[in-house]
């Protein structure tokens, strides 16, 4: 992206002079992009605009407009007139309703419009009908835009930070949607039609009152991430373990305090969080999960660590910390592919001599342990220094 005009950017004179004079009203805080003699980019972010520069609707070439953080508080139909555009930006503008006027731009594919106050969303919409994002959070929105089930190309609907709290209607359409937020949209119950979504690859139902999960979702057979943080639930709702092609997991900030053993169905897990969970106890059936490449089983009240660890050989990133851990398995020392080790915040006297094989560490915490004498030197210590101080004590401990 170019903030300023140059000889050496080929542009065609007139669409030069709209950027010259646009430049020189802001002092050179947009940004923009050329591409083949013409402005396909621009962005005008947080300048204080009012209404939309009349200059910008003579960019027939422009695809990308981004006019996030202003004060505009109406959209000009004159905006028909870039129909070239394909990703526009109007968030946090202060919109007190739903602008109708860019119902008009047929080639749009992405559309954000976060932070506005818009209510409903109109009919009209589905003369979008090559829009295949949308980004609808913090926009008051009451209930559940159903209409949008009807946008064929629609695969991505953000709708974040919104109150519905019910979904009323039954979920149908959508046949093309791989991602669905509901994020902190207050809802206390999931309609057993989201089993409708058959293409649904991600799905985010955090910060909401459930506490339990409708049997239909598992026909999600393709569905590759949850998250459920920071809801009700007291154990991992069951319909869960069924959802085969899951490869994210996220459970945070839920007082499930034990896990059920057949999280070891999900064996296509790479990513589970369960930090915050109230845990007792490490859920072995995790051990079975060798696909498993991140781990975060951080601030909970673990005090052992299984010997069955060992079998997550493709783990990158582990996260105990803020546990009560007072011992870590010799198995520890196969996970070979770790490179991320938080163990920070528990009750370690020390670690297993055979942790310097761990050579493709580049982030350890060691720190506020209770170490033993001989430990104690190893919070300050570089990672290099920890596994060579290790494997010295290891081989003068075999000689």
């Amino acid at each position: 992206m170019i903030r300023r005009l140059n000889n050496d950017i080929s542009l065609i004179e007139s669409e030069r002079q709209i950027i010259e004079e646009l430049s020189r009203k802001y002092k050179d805080r947009l940004w923009f992009q050329v591409e083949d003699n013409h402005i396909y980019r621009l962005w005008l972010i947080d300048l204080g605009l009012t209404k939309i520069p009349y200059k910008i609707f003579k960019l027939k070439n422009l695809i990308d407009l981004n006019l996030s953080k202003n004060k505009i508080k109406e959209i000009s139909d004159k905006i028909k007139e870039l129909d070239s555009l394909k990703n526009l930006n109007i968030s946090y503008n202060g919109l007190n309703n739903y602008p109708e006027s860019i119902n008009n731009l047929e080639n749009l594919v992405m559309l954000t419009i976060y932070g506005n106050n818009i209510n409903r969303i109109p009919d009209s919409i589905l003369k979008l009908n090559n829009l295949m994002i949308l980004g609808l959070k913090n926009c008051n929105l009451e209930k559940f835009p159903m209409i949008l089930s009807q946008l064929d190309s629609l695969k991505v609907l953000y709708l974040a930070n919104n109150k519905f709290i019910e979904i009323k209607e039954e979920i149908i359409g959508f046949k093309n949607l791989t991602l669905l937020d509901l994020m902190n949209t207050g809802l206390k119950e999931l309609s057993s039609s989201i089993g409708n979504l058959k293409n649904l690859k991600f799905l985010f139902l955090a910060n909401n009152n459930l506490n339990k999960l409708p049997e239909e979702m598992k026909e999600l057979k393709n569905l590759e991430n949850l998250n459920i943080s920071n809801c009700n639930f007291s154990e991992i709702p069951s319909v869960i373990f069924e959802l085969k092609s899951l490869r994210g997991l996220v459970l945070s900030r839920n007082k499930l305090d034990n896990v059920q053993n057949e999280i070891r169905n999900l064996k296509n897990l790479n990513d589970l969080d369960m930090q915050f969970c109230n845990l007792m106890n490490f859920p072995e059936g995790v051990c079975a999960l060798n696909k498993l490449k991140s781990l975060n089983l951080s601030v909970n009240n673990i005090k052992e660590i299984p010997s069955a660890i060992g079998e997550l050989i493709n783990l990158e990133r582990l996260d105990l910390s803020m546990n009560k851990i007072e011992e870590i398995p010799e198995e520890f020392s196969n996970l070979i592919n770790l490179r991320m080790l938080h163990l920070n915040n528990n009750l370690l006297k020390r670690l297993p001599y055979t942790l310097y094989k761990l050579r493709n560490l580049y982030q350890l915490r060691l720190y506020n342990n209770p170490w033993d004498q001989e430990f104690k030197k190893i919070e300050t210590m570089r990672i290099e220094d920890v596994l060579k101080f290790l494997e010295t004590m290891y081989y003068d401990k075999n000689k």
